[in-house]
């Protein structure tokens, strides 16, 4: 869907409505791929005994995602979308009660980014709900349904997939760790979670502004730069004996995310300043970018590496992954440092990159070939162990 909304970028000629399939895009990618294999993560990880409640519940939610991914091309935000969205969001709730339920965890740090990735994935069924809500009462396009939408994608992508993704990673720390190293970690990914609450006065200062916001959004900031600092210092030596013990694909995958992390913290810390604040809202490019960054770089990344480290077993079997790693990586760098050149070219006034359309075109096409010979690599090697 990525790749075909590039190619209309060229004045190739869509099936379907170019607005109507970027929803379906969007929609897709979070739900269909990250929020999926969130799920498989999560309950791969804290539940230890098989749980037929999950498997149909993974089952309903996939017609659901289904469903979005048929409807949303065709209507947009209609009925049928606006049906399997809400079938989604049952699923939601039902996923956030039972992995509450049925988690074992071997310590507070665990539990603390299990409950904070729930907390937040309940806070986006708000958004989508007062999407709806917007839509009737106001209007597509509208300051509320706008808002809704940032609503939705802040506390999804900010506060759920990253939070998601911490407690599987907490998980692999090892079982001697000192409780010292715990505390410390608890006190980091809180000020996180309260740097994504008070984050979004960022939205909230593009419609309303006024001053209380950007005071409010400066503080996000800090407490996200303290978190990550204090986060970085407690675990660094665990996370530099984990990189060293990976094969080469892992760590390609994880280099691109920690990069993705460090550019996000900058970014944030760069929209304190009045002037990149405006720039951030009213050029595109730039906030494309940045969601790009976060799913792609930073989320994706980190899955990838989860699920390479984890099916392949030893470094020798994950390295027969090297070539789609490699691929993924160049293509989600190059295409993030090509959309923000462009949109700094927009904000400065200078010239744009030459064939900007067809360049991101095809570095879109080295990510959906990367993803293709993933895909290959995995069908290939458990073809071969069940053989």
């Amino acid at each position: 869907m990525g790749l075909a909304l590039r190619f209309a970028a060229l004045g190739g000629a869509l099936v379907f409505d170019y607005q109507n399939m970027l929803h379906a895009h969007s929609h897709i990618a979070a739900l269909g791929w990250v929020y999926q294999m969130m799920f498989v993560l999560l309950v791969q990880t804290y539940v230890p005994e098989e749980n037929r409640s999950f498997r149909r519940l993974f089952i309903v939610t996939q017609l659901s995602v289904f469903g979005m991914m048929v409807s949303f091309p065709l209507q947009g935000y209609g009925t049928c979308s606006i049906i399997f969205s809400a079938l989604h969001i049952l699923c939601t709730y039902s996923f956030v009660f039972l992995i509450l339920k049925r988690s074992v965890f071997k310590n507070d740090l665990e539990k603390a980014a299990l409950r904070a990735a729930c907390m937040f994935l309940l806070l986006t069924t708000a958004g989508i709900l007062s999407l709806a809500l917007s839509i009737k009462f106001f209007g597509k396009g509208s300051v509320q349904y706008l808002l809704s939408i940032q609503f939705y994608l802040h506390f999804l992508f900010n506060g759920a997939f990253v939070f998601g993704l911490l407690a599987v990673l907490f998980s692999k720390m090892p079982p001697d760790v000192k409780a010292e190293t715990v505390r410390k970690c608890i006190h980091g990914i809180s000020w996180i979670a309260l740097s994504v609450l008070f984050g979004f006065s960022l939205p909230l200062m593009w419609f309303y502004p006024g001053e209380i916001w950007y005071t409010l959004y400066g503080v996000s900031v800090f407490q996200q730069a303290a978190g990550a600092v204090l986060l970085y210092i407690s675990v660094r030596q665990i996370v530099s004996d984990s990189f060293r013990e990976s094969g080469t694909a892992v760590r390609v995958l994880l280099s691109l995310s920690i990069a993705g992390i460090v550019a996000k913290v900058l970014i944030q810390l760069m929209l304190v300043v009045p002037l990149f604040i405006s720039a951030a809202f009213e050029i595109r490019n730039l906030f494309i970018g940045y969601i790009h960054l976060l799913m792609l770089g930073v989320v994706s990344g980190v899955m990838l590496s989860l699920i390479v480290k984890g099916a392949a077993g030893m470094p020798e079997r994950q390295n027969r992954f090297i070539l789609p790693s490699a691929v993924f990586v160049a293509g989600v760098f190059l295409s993030e440092l090509v959309i923000f050149i462009q949109g700094l070219a927009h904000f400065t006034g200078t010239a744009s990159i030459p064939n900007y359309p067809l360049l991101l075109f095809v570095l879109s096409l080295m990510i959906v070939t990367a993803v293709g010979l993933f895909l290959f690599r995995f069908i290939k090697m458990f073809r071969n162990d069940l053989c």
